[in-house]
Formats: C-alpha cells, structure tokens, sequence
C-alpha cells in the first residue's frame, strides 16, 4: 500500500455517493486497479510500471448506490483544471447484455473534456494541422466500464 500512498494526491479526490462507509469488496475495486495500471511507480514491488508512471493520482467515488447522469457529469468535470488524466470505471455489469449510453448531463461534460484536452495537445504539436483540429474537436471518446 505504501506505493499507493506515494501517488494519491487529495486534490484530485471525491466521494460523490457521500457515503462515509463505502463497500470493499471485488465489485467495488474496479477503479483502483485501473488507476494502479495507469500510474503505478517504476521500480516498485509489484513487478509492473504504470503507462503514466509517477502521476498523481486520486479518486472520484462513484458507488454504492444508484449513479445518476448529474453524478456521472460532475465525476466527468471534478477538479478538471487540476486533472489531466480521467480513468471512468463504473457502467453496467460487463456481461454482454447490458450497454448503457451516457446520458445529456455526461454527454456535454464529455464534450467540454474533448474541447479541453485536445486543444492543448495540437498546441504541443510542431506545426498546427487544420484537419488535426478539425479531427479532434469534434471527437468524443466513451471508456468501456
């Protein structure tokens, strides 16, 4: 646990079901693992690196109960001029029959993350691309639970 300890990062927290005693158990880690994978230390006692290792990382709580569009929304934009990286690991159960479509609320905070994000990186790239732009934001990418 002391490695994960050394990457969260309080200001990037939330417990939006405010539920003071959440449930850990298998169904309710998801999201702790996917964080790990994506900023797991190098060199550390877990035999694995994360893909933007050393970030800093925190979580947003999204269950124990019923997830609304507002709360999906609100996890979707929380802290979004402090966090760079979104991993969004709550949806249905992953059993083939069941998919679900974010709903108004999500949909335009999606929108406002694409326009965020991706303006920010053509402005990195060597020269400005017309197409790139035009390409990016207008893109919406949605994360499988």
């Amino acid at each position: 646990m002391e490695e994960a300890f050394a990457s969260f990062d309080l200001r990037g927290a939330h417990g939006l079901s405010h539920d003071p005693m959440p449930l850990r158990d298998a169904d309710n880690g998801h999201g702790t693992r996917c964080a790990g994978e994506v900023a797991m230390e190098a060199n550390n006692s877990f035999c694995g690196v994360g893909i933007a290792f050393n970030a800093r990382i925190g979580g947003i709580r999204l269950l124990d109960g019923t997830v609304t569009d507002s709360m999906e929304a609100t996890a979707l934009t929380y802290n979004n001029h402090f966090i760079d990286i979104y991993t969004c690991c709550w949806g249905p159960k992953d059993d083939g029959m069941e998919m679900a479509g974010p709903g108004p609320l999500s949909e335009k905070a999606l929108r406002l993350g694409a326009q965020k994000a991706w303006p920010s990186i053509l402005a990195s790239l060597p020269t400005h691309n017309k197409v790139l732009t035009i390409y990016f934001t207008h893109m919406v990418t949605h994360g499988h639970p």
